[in-house]
């Protein structure tokens, strides 16, 4: 892979997540910029998911970010 960044995203909380273990690959593979994007250390709420999504900050929207982020860190 040519990619000279990552980004995680997942529905569960960023601790114990999927972005834990690739950050740890990472940092002993291949110095990449990550952004990770999940649910940050919030208590839960109730909702449709659009706005769930949205309270949390895991839309497409903010993936899109956090992939400009990573990219600029390069």
């Amino acid at each position: 892979s040519v990619a000279g960044a990552r980004v995680t995203g997942e529905n569960p909380n960023v601790r114990g997540g999927l972005g834990g273990p690739v950050a740890e690959v990472l940092a002993r593979e291949r110095r990449t910029p990550l952004e990770r994007v999940s649910v940050r250390d919030h208590f839960g709420q109730v909702g449709k998911t659009p706005y769930l999504m949205g309270v949390f900050g895991i839309t497409a929207a903010d993936i899109a970010k956090a992939a400009r982020k990573a990219i600029a860190r390069k």
